[in-house]
């Protein structure tokens, strides 16, 4: 094709677009994303990728989507096998809540494209989301006070509906992923930590009364804790210190869930 560069072949441009989206996320976090760079990159025109994406939010969009496939798959890891059925059950969800961590500490720049990151709030029952972090908000520890960056702005949504949960996904707010029915995606790590719980209760260590919900207090416990480490007082510590923390706070989670 007339005015492209080597590398780039006629029906891939949509893929190529997005695997250069993910390498400058990758370093660099949302920001370094632009339809500019990215094309730049590829060594087609600007122009090009609207023929794919309307604008720069469409495209991250679908790199956010590639990335939340790379974070479920870290969350899937194999487990041991043996034992019981509630063995096995506890060890994945485990492994689900541990994988969730590990992949924000080994991935900041794709942790904070893939979903949730921004401020949330309770209004009317409904809890708003805000859109991924932006770099030069941060926590700190300052002569054992905690400072704080300026908050994240709102946008996007989950919220509870009747016990059932239900996901907007990232970027594009017009959508939205539900477990109510397949027909809208849900975020494969949702899906990872939603299948680890249910066979908790199928194995019968979590109760089915306690399972309502139960994806939330899992979460935010393992994006806490990725917060925190990222970006606020944990920050600095040691690798081998975050992940025995990062142990305790999802063995305690879970403690409390089959408690």
């Amino acid at each position: 094709m007339a005015g492209t560069k080597a590398g780039y072949h006629h029906g891939d441009l949509c893929a190529a677009l997005i695997d250069a989206g993910l390498q400058l996320t990758r370093t660099g976090g949302p920001e370094a994303l632009t339809i500019r760079e990215v094309t730049r990159r590829v060594g087609v025109s600007p122009n090009a990728a609207y023929r794919h994406f309307a604008d720069r939010e469409a495209l991250l969009g679908a790199v956010s989507i590639a990335i939340q496939d790379r974070m479920a798959a870290r969350m899937l890891k194999p487990v041991n096998r043996r034992g019981s059925a509630q063995t096995r059950a506890h060890n994945q969800l485990r492994a689900v809540g541990l994988g969730y961590i590990e992949f924000a500490l080994d991935e900041p720049g794709w942790f904070a494209v893939a979903f949730f990151g921004g401020s949330a709030r309770l209004d009317g029952g409904e809890a708003k989301l805000g859109p991924p972090h932006q770099p030069s908000g941060s926590a700190r520890l300052d002569g054992g006070e905690a400072k704080l960056g300026p908050p994240h702005q709102p946008s996007g949504s989950a919220r509870l509906d009747g016990g059932e949960a239900k996901l907007g996904p990232p970027h594009q707010p017009s959508g939205s992923a539900r477990l109510d029915g397949e027909e809208d995606r849900v975020p494969p790590p949702f899906r990872a930590l939603v299948d680890a719980l249910d066979a908790m209760t199928n194995a019968g260590v979590l109760q089915p009364n306690r399972r309502a919900g139960a994806e939330w207090p899992c979460w935010s416990a393992a994006h806490g804790f990725a917060e925190l480490a990222l970006h606020g007082p944990l920050r600095g510590t040691s690798r081998r210190e975050l992940e025995a923390l990062a142990r305790r706070t999802v063995d305690d989670v879970i403690s409390g869930l089959v408690g």
